[in-house]
């Protein structure tokens, strides 16, 4: 089911979602939400396609990743706190974030799976 969903259904969702996805013109409120939406669901079917879709594996290695990009999140958001009250400042924050998250799938890389897990999975 999942090979379908992503070989199938996904593409033609994409296609079918572009205007949306490349939209310039949303508010900067909406942009962050799609943006971190797509880069979930990204990061979601990649750590799939690593973990060659055993769901044995999927919990570690996708809650590795999310640890990971915990880091970059808490400063973006700990910048956008102290700059909330500045409009021009608040501004800078919205499209700093906007670039990181437009730049996924260069911090996306997946850590090296537990032996345990990985005896698990080949049973």
């Amino acid at each position: 089911m999942m090979t379908f969903w992503l070989k199938d259904y996904l593409p033609q969702l994409r296609h079918q979602a572009y205007q949306l996805l490349n939209a310039n013109s949303l508010h900067p409120s909406w942009r962050i939400l799609r943006d971190w939406s797509v880069y979930r669901y990204r990061r979601i079917e990649l750590t799939f396609r690593h973990c060659q879709f055993d769901y044995v594996q999927f919990p570690e290695v996708y809650w590795q990743q999310v640890q990971a990009d915990l880091p970059m999140l808490l400063a973006q958001v700990r910048s956008q706190n102290a700059v909330s009250h500045h409009p021009v400042g608040f501004s800078s924050s919205i499209s700093t974030l906007y670039s990181q998250l437009r730049g996924w799938n260069q911090r996306l890389s997946f850590p090296s799976v537990s032996p345990q897990l990985a005896m698990l999975s080949a049973a």
